[in-house]
């Protein structure tokens, strides 16, 4: 058996997402139980995924360097999203606006126009692999975790580090 390495609600709550090791995106009927979608094209292990926030389409990371939209109901490839030079480990979509968020092991962390696929900036993160991210609920803010044991606030406006959390021992 393959790992799953990502999972996510809709938005209101009836289906489920999961992407893994076997490359596999499926949608789940939370009631059922039943698979209502399967997308095999991503080709790499499936790290990071998420809905957005209508619940028309899904964000997935991958080790294949990018990170791909589609939509929620057939299937079928929106954009993908290339600019990261290694396996992408962690995708959010913003709860406001048409944006996404990015990170990858080769340090960066990515901020995406996602109506056309266009990099709005890369965030000035440092010399350390990124595992996690999340927007604040307004959209303003970001939050990333990785192997420098920090946790980082970032003012998604000013392409600033507002805040640094230390404390953890172990990579985030």
């Amino acid at each position: 058996p393959k790992a799953v390495r990502g999972v996510a609600f809709s938005p209101d709550g009836p289906l489920a997402l999961s992407g893994g090791d076997d490359g596999l995106v499926k949608v789940w009927d939370v009631s059922s139980g039943a698979q209502a979608l399967e997308i095999n094209e991503h080709g790499w292990k499936v790290t990071s995924v998420d809905f957005s926030r209508d619940g028309r389409s899904l964000l997935c990371g991958s080790e294949d360097y990018h990170v791909k939209l589609w939509d929620a109901v057939t299937g079928r490839r929106l954009e993908s999203l290339a600019g990261h030079g290694w396996k992408v480990t962690a995708v959010a979509y913003s709860p406001v606006g048409e944006r996404a968020l990015s990170a990858s092991d080769d340090d960066s962390i990515r901020l995406w126009d996602v109506t056309g696929g266009v990099p709005l900036r890369t965030l000035p993160n440092g010399l350390a692999a990124v595992k996690a991210v999340a927007f604040s609920p307004d959209g303003r803010f970001a939050l990333s975790g990785g192997d420098d044991k920090l946790v980082k606030l970032w003012d998604l406006d000013s392409n600033r580090e507002a805040r640094l959390f230390k404390g953890h021992g172990q990579s985030i």
